[in-house]
Protein backbone atom coordinates (compact mmCIF):
# COMPACT_ATOMS: atom_id res chain seq x y z
CA UNK A 1 0.00 0.00 0.00
CA UNK A 2 1.30 3.38 -0.37
CA UNK A 3 -0.06 6.76 -0.04
CA UNK A 4 0.59 9.11 3.68
CA UNK A 5 -1.27 9.47 6.64
CA UNK A 6 -5.25 9.60 6.28
CA UNK A 7 -6.44 12.82 6.02
CA UNK A 8 -9.15 13.81 8.43
CA UNK A 9 -11.98 16.52 7.10
CA UNK A 10 -12.38 19.33 9.14
CA UNK A 11 -15.67 20.82 9.80
CA UNK A 12 -16.16 24.05 11.10
CA UNK A 13 -18.41 23.43 14.46
CA UNK A 14 -19.40 26.61 16.74
CA UNK A 15 -19.07 25.81 20.29
CA UNK A 16 -21.98 27.27 22.34
CA UNK A 17 -20.09 30.34 22.96
CA UNK A 18 -19.03 31.17 19.31
CA UNK A 19 -19.52 34.61 17.23
CA UNK A 20 -22.22 33.07 15.28
CA UNK A 21 -24.25 31.46 18.26
CA UNK A 22 -24.17 34.73 19.72
CA UNK A 23 -25.58 36.59 16.35
CA UNK A 24 -28.55 34.37 16.53
CA UNK A 25 -29.43 35.28 20.46
CA UNK A 26 -28.72 38.60 19.70
CA UNK A 27 -31.02 38.51 16.51
CA UNK A 28 -33.80 36.51 19.24
CA UNK A 29 -33.64 38.60 21.27
CA UNK A 30 -34.92 41.51 19.04
CA UNK A 31 -38.11 39.18 18.34
CA UNK A 32 -41.56 40.76 19.84
CA UNK A 33 -44.51 38.52 20.06
CA UNK A 34 -47.21 40.13 19.11
CA UNK A 35 -50.92 38.44 19.97
CA UNK A 36 -53.69 39.19 17.25
CA UNK A 37 -57.39 39.15 19.27
CA UNK A 38 -60.57 39.02 17.11
CA UNK A 39 -58.66 36.98 14.44
CA UNK A 40 -59.80 33.83 12.50
CA UNK A 41 -56.96 32.03 11.03
CA UNK A 42 -58.58 29.91 9.04
CA UNK A 43 -60.38 32.76 7.07
CA UNK A 44 -58.67 35.57 7.73
CA UNK A 45 -55.85 36.82 6.28
CA UNK A 46 -52.94 38.88 8.51
CA UNK A 47 -50.43 41.11 6.65
CA UNK A 48 -47.80 43.54 8.18
CA UNK A 49 -45.92 45.70 6.44
CA UNK A 50 -47.44 44.96 3.37
CA UNK A 51 -46.38 40.98 3.52
CA UNK A 52 -48.48 38.36 4.77
CA UNK A 53 -47.91 36.60 8.00
CA UNK A 54 -49.06 33.51 9.62
CA UNK A 55 -49.99 33.44 12.85
CA UNK A 56 -49.86 30.61 15.01
CA UNK A 57 -52.58 28.58 17.26
CA UNK A 58 -52.40 31.33 19.58
CA UNK A 59 -52.73 34.01 17.18
CA UNK A 60 -49.36 35.37 17.79
CA UNK A 61 -46.56 36.05 15.42
CA UNK A 62 -42.87 37.53 15.90
CA UNK A 63 -41.56 40.51 14.56
CA UNK A 64 -38.58 42.62 14.88
CA UNK A 65 -38.66 45.04 17.68
CA UNK A 66 -39.37 48.81 16.74
CA UNK A 67 -41.97 50.96 15.12
CA UNK A 68 -43.85 52.38 12.24
CA UNK A 69 -45.47 48.82 11.73
CA UNK A 70 -48.65 48.91 9.87
CA UNK A 71 -51.10 45.69 10.35
CA UNK A 72 -53.62 44.85 8.04
CA UNK A 73 -56.27 42.01 7.72
CA UNK A 74 -58.50 40.93 5.51
CA UNK A 75 -61.77 39.35 6.04
CA UNK A 76 -64.03 37.99 3.09
CA UNK A 77 -66.92 40.63 2.21
CA UNK A 78 -65.67 42.82 4.86
CA UNK A 79 -63.35 46.21 4.30
CA UNK A 80 -60.01 46.10 5.30
CA UNK A 81 -58.83 46.63 8.90
CA UNK A 82 -56.14 48.47 9.26
CA UNK A 83 -53.76 49.56 11.93
CA UNK A 84 -51.15 52.57 11.95
CA UNK A 85 -47.60 53.24 13.05
CA UNK A 86 -47.45 50.63 15.63
CA UNK A 87 -44.98 49.29 18.09
CA UNK A 88 -43.90 46.32 19.19
CA UNK A 89 -41.30 45.71 22.19
CA UNK A 90 -39.60 41.73 23.22
CA UNK A 91 -41.52 41.57 26.36
CA UNK A 92 -44.01 43.62 26.37
CA UNK A 93 -47.74 42.91 25.91
CA UNK A 94 -48.11 44.12 22.19
CA UNK A 95 -51.88 43.16 21.52
CA UNK A 96 -53.33 44.00 17.90
CA UNK A 97 -57.61 43.99 18.79
CA UNK A 98 -58.98 43.69 15.14
CA UNK A 99 -62.12 45.72 14.92
CA UNK A 100 -65.08 44.73 12.88
CA UNK A 101 -65.72 46.57 10.09
CA UNK A 102 -68.50 47.07 7.46
CA UNK A 103 -69.56 45.08 4.93
CA UNK A 104 -68.23 45.17 1.66
CA UNK A 105 -68.64 44.15 -2.13
CA UNK A 106 -65.16 43.71 -4.42
CA UNK A 107 -63.29 43.42 -8.18
CA UNK A 108 -60.00 42.34 -9.02
CA UNK A 109 -56.83 43.79 -10.04
CA UNK A 110 -54.72 41.67 -11.89
CA UNK A 111 -51.89 41.25 -14.67
CA UNK A 112 -50.88 38.35 -16.98
CA UNK A 113 -47.43 36.52 -16.95
CA UNK A 114 -46.81 38.80 -20.47
CA UNK A 115 -47.17 41.93 -18.65
CA UNK A 116 -44.27 44.07 -17.37
CA UNK A 117 -42.39 43.64 -14.47
CA UNK A 118 -41.84 46.24 -11.73
CA UNK A 119 -44.62 47.49 -9.25
CA UNK A 120 -47.79 49.16 -8.27
CA UNK A 121 -48.56 51.74 -5.73
CA UNK A 122 -52.18 53.23 -4.43
CA UNK A 123 -53.89 53.91 -0.65
CA UNK A 124 -56.00 51.53 0.04
CA UNK A 125 -58.15 52.54 3.51
CA UNK A 126 -55.57 54.58 4.66
CA UNK A 127 -52.74 51.85 3.59
CA UNK A 128 -50.31 53.13 1.21
CA UNK A 129 -49.57 49.62 -0.58
CA UNK A 130 -46.68 48.64 -3.27
CA UNK A 131 -47.54 44.96 -4.85
CA UNK A 132 -45.13 43.50 -7.11
CA UNK A 133 -46.19 43.38 -11.17
CA UNK A 134 -46.67 40.79 -12.53
CA UNK A 135 -49.32 40.53 -9.94
CA UNK A 136 -49.31 37.09 -8.37
CA UNK A 137 -52.18 36.88 -5.80
CA UNK A 138 -55.65 34.78 -7.45
CA UNK A 139 -58.12 35.85 -9.02
CA UNK A 140 -55.99 39.55 -8.55
CA UNK A 141 -55.41 42.68 -5.84
CA UNK A 142 -59.31 43.04 -4.05
CA UNK A 143 -60.42 46.52 -4.55
CA UNK A 144 -63.98 47.70 -2.89
CA UNK A 145 -66.75 48.96 -4.55
CA UNK A 146 -68.85 51.51 -3.39
CA UNK A 147 -71.31 49.74 -1.25
CA UNK A 148 -74.44 50.93 0.83
CA UNK A 149 -77.70 49.89 1.80
CA UNK A 150 -76.97 46.49 0.32
CA UNK A 151 -76.12 47.94 -3.18
CA UNK A 152 -72.59 47.55 -4.96
CA UNK A 153 -72.27 50.65 -7.11
CA UNK A 154 -68.69 50.97 -9.54
CA UNK A 155 -65.57 52.91 -7.73
CA UNK A 156 -63.00 54.83 -9.70
CA UNK A 157 -59.59 54.03 -8.55
CA UNK A 158 -55.85 55.23 -9.61
CA UNK A 159 -52.79 53.56 -9.32
CA UNK A 160 -48.89 54.19 -10.54
CA UNK A 161 -46.95 51.79 -12.32
CA UNK A 162 -43.11 51.64 -12.49
CA UNK A 163 -41.44 49.22 -14.58
CA UNK A 164 -38.29 47.77 -13.59
CA UNK A 165 -37.51 48.80 -10.61
CA UNK A 166 -36.28 52.85 -11.56
CA UNK A 167 -37.66 55.09 -13.32
CA UNK A 168 -40.73 57.62 -13.92
CA UNK A 169 -44.21 56.48 -12.15
CA UNK A 170 -47.32 56.64 -14.35
CA UNK A 171 -51.02 57.29 -13.23
CA UNK A 172 -53.43 54.75 -14.21
CA UNK A 173 -57.11 54.72 -13.74
CA UNK A 174 -59.97 52.30 -13.50
CA UNK A 175 -63.29 51.22 -12.85
CA UNK A 176 -64.13 48.50 -10.08
CA UNK A 177 -67.41 46.50 -10.21
CA UNK A 178 -68.85 43.61 -7.72
CA UNK A 179 -66.79 40.47 -9.40
CA UNK A 180 -65.11 41.92 -12.01
CA UNK A 181 -61.38 41.51 -12.38
CA UNK A 182 -59.40 44.38 -14.57
CA UNK A 183 -56.64 43.48 -16.21
CA UNK A 184 -53.90 46.24 -15.88
CA UNK A 185 -52.05 44.73 -18.75
CA UNK A 186 -54.94 46.05 -20.70
CA UNK A 187 -54.80 49.77 -19.63
CA UNK A 188 -51.27 50.62 -20.59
Amino acid sequence: MTGGPAQVAQNNVRTPGSATNKTTKTKARRLAKVKVKNFERRVDKLYVNGKETKVDVFNTFEVKEGAGYVVRVETPKREHFVAKDLSFRKGAENIVEIEPTPEARFGYLMTSRACFHGSISFELYGENRVERVPIGMKPGIRFPTDFSEEVSKEKEYEVFIQKGNSGPKKSVRFTIREFSVVDLCKLI
